[in-house]
């Protein structure tokens, strides 16, 4: 790992698209390439154009220029989602376009997801506390150490889901199907199952009380 690794990974980790200075900007994929001194940047968010030059982008300290987020293919890693706001505007304006998504460590709590469609995406590790997933489509997502704890998945469909040390206290999963899902060392505490569908659903080492 060299200093640009480390710096990538400082940046990602707290939340920045990149770095800035008054001459110019670089994003977290292409960090200092120009012949700046690093030193002078400081860590930004990637924006839309205000200068009037039609630039691409900007990178740029926390202002009230909207934010431009892009979320990408698990897989490909190609932008599927791009949209203005935070992440969590951008996730809820394009329920139905996240398929594959990839949001670890996302934090989406208290987010309106009802009828969701996120099938195979990345949502490790993901704050998901008291948000409203009900009747989302989930099937094979990466939900694990998720923090589900009071989630609404009334009616949801988790099959083949992996949702391995996730927190699922008090969560309401009435009449979701969990054929094949992993709750392997899950937190079940005071959660609701009534009418679930259980087909070689995996609770070893689930906590239920």
């Amino acid at each position: 790992m060299n200093v640009r690794d480390i710096l990538t990974t400082w940046l990602l980790k707290n939340g920045y698209d990149g770095l800035w200075n008054e001459v110019c900007g670089c994003e977290t994929d292409n960090l200092v390439m120009c012949s700046e001194d690093p030193s002078n940047c400081e860590p930004g968010y990637k924006t839309e154009c205000d200068c009037g030059d039609e630039c691409i982008f900007h990178i740029s300290p926390k202002t009230t220029v909207p934010r431009i987020t892009e979320i990408k293919d698990n897989l490909t890693q190609r932008v599927i989602v791009r949209g203005y706001g935070s992440t969590r505007e951008v996730v809820e304006a394009n329920q139905n376009k996240l398929r594959r998504a990839f949001l670890p460590n996302v934090d989406l709590e208290g987010a309106n997801l009802a009828g969701a469609s996120l099938n195979w995406a990345n949502l490790a590790g993901a704050s998901l506390k008291e948000t409203n997933l009900e009747g989302a489509r989930l099937n094979r997502v990466d939900l694990k150490g998720a923090n589900l704890a009071g989630a609404n998945l009334t009616k949801a469909n988790l099959a083949g889901a992996n949702l391995t040390k996730a927190n699922l206290a008090g969560a309401s999963l009435k009449e979701t199907n969990l054929e094949d899902a992993s709750l392997a060392g899950a937190n079940l505490k005071g959660a609701n199952f009534d009418g679930a569908s259980f087909y070689k659903t995996n609770f070893e080492e689930t906590c239920l009380e």
